[in-house]
């Protein structure tokens, strides 16, 4: 599920990738050691930062500053998974291919009877096969051979793999401002990270959340905060407003075969 702490994490996963285009272990873009983080600094960590010539960033909720925002979204949202696995037919034979990825399905339709398997850590196409085997057996003649299954006497034999997918659901939409505080050393450092993080940010038009949702960016305000400071604290506040999604997540298992009723008789296929 999206929440308030997913869009602090998201904000500051943005402002770090701004910072450090190149990544964390290498240098940032303003020259000087760059600390990103939720929450508000802690006094003594930030002057020991300070006088060390490290810039400290902090995200945070401005309270109170929750709206609602009406939803249109009620379905189920989520993209589709492609399964590391292939099963390919042939005549009465099913061979597969690719890497038995674990939590995966593999499924043998045999004469309208459907026989599925979910591969496990250390699975291999050769046990994979052995087990769909193993099942069918009990109902027709099967072997397996390496990544092959071979059913005897079956008339129709149809091969499929699937995947799970994770979806997500919008039960409710807000607006909600965030402070960007920027905690320098200098004046020139403040001036040119905010600037540097700001133009990131204006630029950015939405931030996918953890859930895999996306959040509206939106610049709101900024003011700089050097008055009744200690004359090494330079600081300076971005305000953007993020409109999100709070959501439910689950686990849906794409269809391998489907049942198909004509005449009053099923059939799948």
């Amino acid at each position: 599920m999206a929440d308030q702490f997913d869009v602090e994490a998201t904000l500051v996963g943005q402002i770090q990738s701004i910072l450090y285009p190149n990544g964390l272990t290498a240098a940032s873009s303003i020259g000087v050691t760059c600390r990103v983080y939720r929450g508000w600094p802690l006094s003594a960590a930030l002057n020991a930062d300070l006088a060390s010539g490290v810039v400290n960033i902090s995200v945070l909720p401005i309270a109170n500053s929750i709206k609602p925002v009406t939803s249109f979204n009620e379905g189920w949202i989520g993209a589709a998974a492609t399964p590391s696995m292939l099963a390919v037919s042939f005549g009465n034979e099913i061979t597969f291919s690719g890497v038995p990825g674990a939590g995966q399905l593999v499924g043998i339709l045999v004469d309208g009877l459907a026989y599925v398997y979910r591969s496990v850590a250390g699975d291999t196409l050769s046990t994979v096969a052995a087990n769909l085997a193993s099942m069918i057996s009990a109902n027709i003649a099967a072997t397996s051979t390496g990544n092959t299954v071979n059913i005897l006497g079956a008339i129709k034999v149809v091969g499929r793999t699937a995947v799970n997918v994770n979806l997500w659901q919008e039960i409710r939409r807000q607006r909600q401002n965030f402070t960007i505080g920027f905690w320098c050393p200098t004046p020139q450092l403040r001036d040119i990270s905010a600037s540097l993080v700001d133009l990131g940010l204006a630029a950015t038009r939405f931030v996918t959340l953890q859930d895999g949702s996306d959040g509206r960016l939106i610049f709101a305000d900024t003011v700089s905060q050097d008055q009744n400071q200690n004359a090494n604290i330079y600081r300076r506040d971005l305000i953007y407003s993020v409109e999100y999604a709070t959501t439910m997540s689950m686990t849906a298992t794409e269809m391998m075969f489907g049942e198909l009723v004509v005449g009053g008789t099923s059939s799948y296929s």
